[in-house]
């Protein structure tokens, strides 16, 4: 009998903060069709447990594998999600619908280290425009390195600091997904309108360009071309088959370049995001799969969701009003709005959404007190006129909770 000893290659680790024990549960991990020809070609294994993926490989008996993985394989694996209240309580700016989709990759070498998958987060600057839901680092010199989530909108004609909480929320988690890692999933042929719409070509220039070890970034041409038309049109069928599944920056003629994931497999599929592992000497310490002497460094990397923050709104009887403290800290703070009806209490400020109960929450009608209370939950989600009497009302998404008081 055969003894065949395996090494952890790797693992990839999904967790997010909306539950207690930070696991994250609802997705199925599925390695792609290549990337299964590439487990069987190099007597690897793959299998989920729970929240966490893990690769093995056969070794010797000095711990390396019998089938060395060549520089530059890659293991391509497909998040489907198997939990539709998962876009309720996780902070996605941008949905995975109309085409988007969320990429992460071990060559996107987070600043952060940690070994997290996701883009670095960008960086909150006074001149940019924030829309609620948005993610960002602190000011350069913040000593936590903390990660803020706007809940409100503003700009630079009416900027707020990320220490203004009637604007953010300081999320205080590790490196989480943003709008940073959504990316265009781009069919392999398509009929390309020219932008604007009405705009009348002659010939159109296709660049791809690919990611570049040396430079970190998609700097590498894979396709440069110019397709001249018989007469000048407005659309032209755009054919990319000769592009190998992956990452990658389209650009047509002088119009903005877009970042795309290409990989014929998906069409008709309803993926959430990808997991793209590369074995590459040239990648960052904690994300590299073997070392110099061709030994497992075993990473264990790590996809972070952020849990939503929004306004709770509570509602009473018809007939009844009363008031809610967070008791004993009064971290939360509440009202009734003299716009609003005299029976709800709305939070002054966003709230996370987490799967464990605030029980610090105490409502007061007249002489009685009720603790705890309901909790705001992602089943039930509505619009709130926030500010509604004031120039700068906007709309807002809160959660509505029936209090039987």
């Amino acid at each position: 009998m055969i003894d065949i000893k395996y090494g952890n290659l790797f693992s990839v680790e999904l967790l997010h903060n909306y539950f207690s024990d930070g696991r994250c549960p609802d997705f199925d991990i599925v390695p792609s069709i290549q990337t299964q020809k590439i487990l069987s070609g190099h007597q690897m294994i793959a299998k989920q447990f729970g929240n966490k993926l893990f690769v093995g490989t056969s070794i010797d008996g000095s711990g390396k594998p019998f089938i060395m993985p060549e520089e530059g394989l890659n293991f391509t694996f497909f998040l489907k999600l198997k939990n539709p209240l998962f876009l309720n309580y996780t902070n996605l700016l941008i949905p995975p619908t109309n085409g988007m989709i969320y990429y992460f990759s071990n060559r996107n070498n987070n600043a952060s280290g940690g070994g997290f998958l996701t883009k670095t987060i960008k960086t909150y600057t006074s001149n940019d425009s924030y829309e609620p839901g948005n993610i960002v680092v602190a000011l350069l010199g913040d000593p936590l390195g903390n990660i803020y989530q706007a809940w409100r909108k503003s700009n630079a004609g009416n900027s707020h600091s990320c220490s203004d909480t009637n604007y953010w929320v300081n999320l205080r988690i590790d490196p989480c997904v943003s709008e940073n890692d959504a990316v265009k999933l781009w069919p392999t042929i398509c009929q390309y309108v020219f932008t604007p719409p009405n705009s009348l070509m002659s010939s159109a220039t296709i660049l791809v360009k690919g990611f570049n070890t040396s430079t970190g970034l998609c700097t590498e041409t894979v396709l440069s071309k110019t397709i001249t038309f018989p007469s000048q049109v407005n659309s032209f069928k755009l054919d990319l088959t000769s592009v190998t599944p992956g990452n990658y920056l389209l650009q047509i003629n002088s119009e903005d370049p877009i970042l795309i994931y290409l990989n014929e497999e998906l069409n008709d599929q309803n993926v959430f995001g990808v997991i793209d592992l590369y074995c590459e000497s040239t990648l960052a310490s904690g994300y590299k799969i073997m070392d110099t002497s061709n030994h497992l460094l075993s990473p264990a990397y790590k996809i972070l969701f952020p849990n939503r923050a929004l306004l709770w709104k509570y509602i009473l009887q018809e007939d009844s009003k009363g008031t809610i403290l967070d008791d004993p800290a009064d971290f939360y703070q509440f009202e009734t709005p003299g716009s609003d009806p005299p029976n709800t209490i709305i939070s002054k400020t966003a709230i996370p959404f987490t799967a464990a109960p605030k029980t610090s929450f105490k409502l007061t009608i007249g002489t009685n007190n009720y603790n705890p209370i309901a909790n705001a939950s992602p089943e039930r989600l509505s619009s709130y006129t926030y500010n509604q009497n004031q120039p700068d009302h906007e709309i807002l998404t809160c959660s509505e909770i029936y209090l039987n008081y």
